[in-house]
């Protein structure tokens, strides 16, 4: 299902840009609407190129202390999408490309990303790539729940045999 959506926005959107191209030329003339978008294409290399030796740099400090990355995959994310979206030529990508420099547009790309990556991978791998999660705690009395939602059990440790100790 997936597959069908981004293979209709690959067909869509290079017929949307052109409609929109076309209405934003009979309003500013074509001259400005043409030199729009060949800004926007210049300053989506200067993003990508600043971006990427950001990225590299960042990285090389990362490797060198052995820390986690932290949120830079999530900080460099958007600001890559922005520079490829300002490249690619077209009014509608370029517009997208500048919410993408937006702090509050990063920020809420910066969460979907951590949210994503850590359904997809383990909690481990999560915490050593992203480092520690974040959570909320609700201070005062619990909520009530339902006779029926409450499972009882019991917890049962057991080593494993690549554990020193273990038998």
């Amino acid at each position: 299902m997936r597959w069908r959506l981004v293979i209709a926005a690959i067909l869509l959107i290079p017929v949307l840009e052109i409609v929109v191209f076309v209405a934003v030329s009979r309003v500013t003339g074509f001259g400005f609407a043409l030199l729009a978008t060949l800004a926007t294409s210049v300053l989506g290399g200067v993003v990508i190129r600043r971006e990427g030796r950001r990225s590299m740099h960042r990285l090389r400090e990362v490797l060198e202390t052995g820390q986690a990355p932290g949120a830079d995959p999530g900080n460099g994310l958007p600001r890559i999408v922005a520079g490829v979206a300002l490249l690619v030529p077209g009014l509608v990508t370029d517009v997208v490309g500048l919410l993408s420099l937006l702090p509050p547009f990063r920020a809420l790309v910066r969460r979907w990303f951590r949210r994503s990556l850590e359904r997809r991978i383990s909690a481990d791998a999560a915490n050593r790539v992203l480092g520690p999660r974040r959570v909320r705690v609700r201070r005062g009395d619990p909520t009530t729940v339902a006779a029926g939602d409450i499972i009882e059990g019991e917890v049962v440790e057991t080593s494993q045999p690549d554990e020193p100790g273990a038998s």
